[in-house]
């Protein structure tokens, strides 16, 4: 999650370990980096509204 909450996925755990926590996944990812969901990159973010 970037400092907006939004998520990114990175393919390299390295460069996703310089920006803070970090979790690993086998999701697929659009050429922006946000997850393919229904075939589709989507931008998937946090409610702020509720507890991390």
């Amino acid at each position: 999650m970037d400092n907006s909450g939004i998520l990114h996925l990175h393919p390299l755990e390295s460069e996703a370990a310089k920006h803070g926590k970090y979790v690993g996944t086998n999701l697929d990812y659009d050429e922006s980096g946000f997850p393919i969901i229904g075939g589709e990159g989507v931008v998937y973010y946090i409610d702020k509204t509720q507890p991390m």
